[in-house]
């Protein structure tokens, strides 16, 4: 009976000690579960920040990056299909948009541009897509400057704001500027030429007498008493015809008036125009000189003449109207 006892006792304790020990390695067993599956969730969580800032660094999708981590499957070839004809069709713009400048520019910016478009294919790295997409989004903001130029370059439309002021008003006065008519009629009136007396009048038809030649002859012009140094003024718009010397009156113009009629300015000095020049009714021709040779007893005076197809007229007959 005591043997029995003791065998029990000894069974009973057997049995508590399997289960003390089962209980210990059931515990033990949790644990390392328990530590194995918290690794586990952190070396997940690690891995899922690192994708996460890889994500943020190539431009990827959360689409590709669970194509990636699922690996072998079909899905990331898709995804990387997609992301090369992203990146083939970027590298076609910026070609596209970097050609705009010009010809030659096109054609080895765009070569350029094709070869980074196969490297580009080849490359798996993540960060390609990020990089595509910005080359593209300045590549298009380069191409629409350039264009926006070229265009308000090549515009003819286009009008300069900064033209000259005053370009009107200078044509104008260009255009108002114009030659004076000669038009001279036999009902035309005359300025006095000079500022002065008649000292021989005009006379064709009866001889007259030149006190410094003492003698008597036909007068074609009137002599006009003056003072050495007056001005002497265009009677009537005309144009210069000839400038010369002559024994008697001296340095001597000829003015064509229009219509046939000329006038002859004669004993001048300091001329202020030239042969062939048009000038107006009252412009200053020169000044009265010391008298010739044949005038020395009359004096300083102005010898002022006028033809008409070649013969003499009266000048009085166009100057008396202003005279009176």
């Amino acid at each position: 009976m005591m043997k029995k006892d003791k065998t029990l006792r000894i069974a009973l304790s057997g049995v508590l000690l399997l289960a003390v020990v089962a209980a210990g390695v059931t515990m033990y067993s949790s644990e390392s579960s328990l530590k194995k599956q918290g690794e586990e969730q952190a070396k997940e969580q690690t891995e899922e920040q690192q994708l996460a800032a890889g994500t943020s660094q190539s431009g990827l999708s959360k689409g590709q990056e669970d194509a990636m981590r699922s690996g072998g499957s079909d899905e990331p070839e898709t995804a990387d299909a997609s992301v090369d004809d992203a990146q083939a069709e970027n590298t076609q713009e910026i070609a596209a948009n970097e050609s705009t400048p010009g010809a030659d520019g096109a054609s080895s910016e765009g070569g350029t541009s094709a070869q980074d478009g196969d490297a580009v294919k080849e490359n798996t790295g993540s960060a390609t897509g990020g990089a595509a997409s910005s080359e593209s989004g300045t590549g298009t903001q380069a191409g629409s400057q350039n264009g926006t130029q070229a265009e308000a370059q090549t515009d003819p439309s286009v009008t300069p704001s900064d033209a000259p002021e005053g370009t009107g008003e200078a044509t104008a006065q260009t255009d108002a500027a114009v030659v004076p008519t000669l038009n001279f009629t036999e009902d035309s009136v005359m300025l006095w030429p000079v500022s002065g007396e008649v000292l021989i009048d005009y006379s064709m038809d009866a001889t007259t007498y030149f006190t410094t030649l003492d003698q008597y002859k036909y007068n074609s012009a009137l002599i006009l008493g003056s003072s050495a140094g007056e001005p002497i003024q265009a009677t009537a718009n005309g144009q210069i015809v000839s400038i010369s010397e002559n024994e008697e009156t001296g340095v001597t113009l000829t003015m064509d008036l229009g219509n046939g009629y000329q006038a002859v300015y004669g004993q001048l000095k300091d001329l202020a125009v030239a042969e062939g020049q048009t000038v107006e009714s009252g412009t200053i021709l020169g000044y009265v000189s010391e008298p010739t040779k044949y005038y020395v007893k009359e004096g300083a005076n102005l010898y002022f003449g006028m033809t008409k197809d070649g013969n003499p007229v009266d000048p009085m007959i166009y100057i008396e109207t202003v005279t009176e």
